[in-house]
């Protein structure tokens, strides 16, 4: 056995013993149902009702930190304005009434478009969702190992057809597409939070902390979130009481203003659209259309994600859903209105003014999310992610990575390599443009 293998096995091992330590948190229950950690949570009622929501002050707060991934900062003054917001994360129990009331079928749920997915086959059309599956070695490798694009998924089934929500009415519901997310607000007069309003609500009152619990990592002894435990994707020990898996709401203390599970559980959709270093645009996938989500999840970890933090923020998937993705809305107060961003006046990003920019028409969603940084979720021949014909960018991009930017390729960072190659865009190959480029154009195709 190698040294490097044998290290990881005692590592590993490690964290199975330590796993059996740790106290677990109320939720958990035999069979596949959780026990519900808060009770008497409601249901969903229409503006101008409150029930169930927060009160957060208008006030201005540091936005951002010093940037732990690039695309958190610099960190500048915000001011929001007052709004309610929900306590927990949107349940299953809480959706399902929705589309009971509704007849809403979510995006998972419905076939893909042959006229927008020009190409694909018809199994590719069929609906489908990403599923988290797992990978018996360390991250480093590719992603893909550890994503699948499962037909059959959606909010009833979040891992498949064989999978239920059965048991688990309390846990937030996930495989929500953020058109999804929003018709969920509307229904209730209500609307998906603004980045600026999720992250001071996040900070709970105590200001620019590290994690919303204050600057201390996770206490072993005391878990403060759902987040991922042992070596991210191999190993989840579970010592806080959930093993590779979403928590019901509420299983871990609330912060300053009264919300739960701010900090991991599942990611939380905002209104907002995604750009890096909080300027507009996002080079990294031209011509998908994207948005913020915030709060990491039960698969961050701080050997790979370690997004359970105010400050962190990500790229939501372009038009589906996943399965630790969920939302929480928000009511505002009439006469404030939400913080918006300034427009791509001063931004480093090359091009300027990307067609994901909140100053243009966002491009038709393409089957594909293209990443300069050769580390998205993209997985060729699949109904989300297919690869359309011609350059593909993973291969063309790939040299330019490593050359320009060997440590952050080599460490799998997704962001840092994003912003290594725009730093670096004249050095780029020509072939990686040409191919971001020609994706562009298609994706501007009516």
């Amino acid at each position: 056995m190698r040294g490097s293998d044998r290290a990881m096995t005692v590592v590993l091992a490690a964290a199975l013993v330590l796993a059996g330590c740790a106290p677990a948190p109320p939720g958990r229950a035999e069979g596949g149902r959780h026990a519900p950690c808060l009770t008497n949570l409601p249901a969903p009622r229409h503006a101008p009702s409150t029930i169930g929501m927060a009160f957060i002050q208008r006030g201005a707060f540091q936005m951002g930190a010093k940037p732990m991934r690039p695309e958190e900062g610099p960190p500048r003054l915000t001011r929001v304005g007052s709004f309610w917001i929900d306590r927990t994360d949107v349940t299953n129990a809480q959706f399902a009434r929705f589309v009971a009331a509704t007849g809403y079928v979510t995006l998972a749920e419905k076939p893909l478009d042959p006229k927008a997915y020009p190409g694909l086959s018809s199994d590719q059309l069929k609906p489908s969702a990403i599923v988290f599956v797992g990978s018996d070695r360390p991250a480093g490798s590719d992603p893909g190992e550890w994503w699948r694009v499962e037909p059959g998924a959606d909010w009833r089934h979040p891992k498949g057809p064989g999978s239920s929500i059965v048991g688990q009415e309390t846990l937030p519901v996930v495989q929500i597409a953020w058109d999804d997310a929003v018709a969920y607000a509307h229904w209730l007069g209500r609307d998906l939070p603004t980045e600026a309003e999720w992250e001071f609500a996040a900070q709970g009152g105590k200001g620019a902390t590290r994690f919303v619990w204050g600057d201390a990592p996770i206490d072993p002894a005391h878990p403060q979130a759902n987040v991922w435990q042992g070596v991210f994707p191999a190993l989840d020990t579970g010592a806080d009481g959930f093993k590779v898996e979403a928590s019901p709401v509420g299983c871990f203390p609330a912060n300053g203003y009264g919300l739960y599970d701010m900090a991991g559980d599942v990611w939380q959709w905002t209104r907002d659209w995604f750009r890096p270093n909080l300027d507009p645009g996002d080079p990294g996938d031209p011509g998908a259309r994207k948005h913020v989500i915030k709060g990491g999840s039960f698969l961050c970890s701080p050997n790979y994600c370690y997004r359970y933090r105010p400050a962190a923020r990500e790229a939501g998937p372009a038009d589906t859903g996943e399965n630790h993705i969920g939302f929480r809305t928000v009511l505002r107060i009439e006469g404030d209105k939400p913080t918006e961003r300034p427009a791509c006046q001063g931004s480093t990003i090359t091009p300027p003014c990307p067609p994901n920019s909140p100053n243009r028409e966002p491009a038709m969603i393409r089957p594909f999310v293209l990443s300069i940084a050769v580390l998205s979720l993209a997985l060729a021949s699949s109904a989300a992610f297919a690869q359309p014909a011609g350059p593909t960018p993973r291969e063309a991009c790939r040299s330019s990575a490593l050359s320009l930017c060997p440590s952050e390729a080599v460490a799998r960072d997704r962001p840092a390599v994003q912003a290594c190659l725009i730093k670096n865009w004249d050095k780029v190959a020509p072939d990686c443009k040409s191919a971001i480029k020609a994706a562009q154009d298609r994706a501007a195709k009516p």
